[in-house]
């Protein structure tokens, strides 16, 4: 899952405090805020950076953050200014053609793009008339390109289904 870490400056001027931060991504139906959890502020009269890691992440959203601080006595909310940040797209990939059929084997091939990150790639291929299925290993990839993959001692007279996963590491 794509995660973030956000990191600010609060300030509870002495008193007893917690922070957190909000995060919006935009998208559809309707933007969600999330925040992270409460931590405990110390109660010190400067400025202290903070961070906090956010829950997982849409892939290719755009996401507004900002520092929350309140003043635990008082329940007083102060919020930081708003920044923005977008994540990585989620990676491609695209099944091609089925070759190489016999009774008990075939191979597969497909296209992939993670946008430059590091990634892998595996085919999976299930049975639409029984409970089989198989993978191929993951292979390590980046960028984009052409990839291929196959399968044999598949149980003979079934008919199949294959698919090309991507996974990256920014998606």
């Amino acid at each position: 899952a794509v995660q973030a870490t956000f990191a600010g400056v609060v300030n509870s001027h002495g008193g007893a405090a917690s922070y957190h931060f909000e995060y919006t991504g935009t998208g559809s139906p309707s933007p969600v805020t999330e925040s992270t959890a409460e931590v405990d502020a110390s109660p010190v009269d400067a400025d202290v950076t903070v961070s906090a890691a956010s829950g997982p992440l849409n892939p290719g959203t755009t996401y507004t953050v900002r520092a929350v601080i309140t003043d635990t006595n008082t329940h007083v909310t102060t919020s930081g200014a708003e920044g923005t940040f977008t994540t990585d797209p989620a990676p491609l990939a695209a099944t091609g053609a089925v070759t190489g059929v016999t009774p008990n084997a075939a191979a597969f091939s497909g296209s992939y793009d993670t946008h430059g990150r590091q990634g892998h790639y595996q085919f999976i291929v299930g049975s639409s008339t029984s409970s089989y299925l198989a993978k191929t290993n993951l292979v390590a990839v980046s960028g984009s390109g052409t990839v291929s993959g196959a399968l044999d001692k598949l149980p003979a007279g079934q008919t199949y289904k294959v698919r090309l996963a991507v996974t990256s590491d920014g998606a």
